[in-house]
């Protein structure tokens, strides 16, 4: 999303799209993790979109999920970071969606909605440690036709408390 947006103005630009927001979203750098609309049919017709533009970004749309809240991150902390990697020179305009649909052509299965930052994404999460080991061996994948750098995920949170 643009990163002027705010909650109110979400909930604006979506009724004006004919959607009901029944929530206060938290807009987060660009994001909102969870936006709560009136009715489940609206809900899925908004996700089938896949996407939607606001004030002339293209904005991903996509089902709420537990795992992106990191909730399996608290549950299962060892599993999750042996099966995560890190991507490093991301071109401009790379969606989570072209992670996914690129790194799904190498047989490996995206489980998490990886987050894109300017021009990386943090934590990219697999089912197994095979497809795992496999990437962090490749070093470099072609996303969105930029080769970039495949690194084991470590946690900044850990880093900063070992220091």
């Amino acid at each position: 999303m643009p990163t002027h947006i705010t909650d109110a103005t979400l909930r604006k630009k979506l009724a004006q799209m004919g959607y009901k927001v029944i929530n206060k979203p938290k807009v987060i750098r660009g994001f909102s993790p969870q936006v709560c609309l009136e009715s489940v049919e609206e809900a899925q017709k908004l996700i089938e979109k896949r996407s939607i533009k606001i004030d002339g970004s293209r904005v991903d749309v996509r089902v709420y999920d537990e795992f992106a809240k990191g909730v399996l991150d608290e549950t299962r902390p060892d599993e999750i970071k042996k099966h995560s990697v890190f991507l490093g020179g991301l071109s401009r305009g790379t969606t989570s969606q072209m992670i996914k649909d690129e790194l799904k052509k190498l047989d490996v299965k995206v489980v998490n909605h990886p987050v894109v930052k300017i021009g990386f994404s943090p934590k990219v999460t697999f089912g197994t440690m095979k497809e795992t080991t496999m990437l962090i061996k490749l070093k470099k994948v072609k996303i969105n036709d930029t080769l970039v750098d495949v690194r084991p995920y470590v946690s900044w949170f850990k880093k900063q408390t070992k220091a």
